[in-house]
């Protein structure tokens, strides 16, 4: 663990650590197959457990970052189906198509590819997209706001600035 302790990896280190010890003393050294299993282990968030259920153990387990909120935004064509809250983004798990395919690991990776190499924030792919036409922001043109929340939109909204000017009197 000291040779972690310069390179800002520490903590994650040290989760890691604990993470091992959980799974020796709560599940018999076998790692835990379920998401509810797996959050329970040190330095696991929602993110994580979610990845790791749905690619590891096929466990219908949505995962979503910004990637993918950009492309379930989109592809409906609304801000509202992604937000922002307090504890972080949150979506309609019924909008979420790994609850229906039938390797909802495959889906979760496929999703987040698309939405980093293809759905990019501000130079969509669309021509290159293979879900390109059911999105009906391909259509509409609408591709930078469809990814944006109500919040990120009023923020954007109250920027000021202060100038001054220096001189002789």
């Amino acid at each position: 663990m000291r040779l972690w302790s310069g390179l800002g990896y520490y903590s994650r280190a040290r989760n890691l650590q604990n993470a091992a010890r959980q799974i020796v003393a709560k599940f018999g050294g076998v790692f835990p197959k379920t998401r509810e299993e797996i959050l329970s282990l040190s330095g696991i968030g929602d993110y994580t457990a979610s990845a790791i259920a749905s690619i590891a153990f096929n466990e219908r387990a949505a995962v979503l970052d910004g990637n993918v909120a950009r492309v379930l935004s989109r592809s409906k064509q609304s801000a509202e189906i992604c937000a922002s809250g307090a504890n972080g983004r949150h979506c309609n798990s019924k909008l979420i198509g790994c609850q229906q395919h039938p390797l909802p690991g495959d889906w979760n990776q496929a999703m987040m590819e698309l939405g980093a190499i293809i759905c990019t924030p501000r130079a969509p792919q669309c021509l290159l997209c293979p879900v390109a036409t059911p999105l009906r922001s391909a259509e509409t043109g609408n591709h930078a706001n469809a990814a944006r929340s109500e919040e990120k939109a009023r923020r954007r909204g109250r920027r000021a600035g202060k100038a001054f000017v220096l001189g002789e009197p």
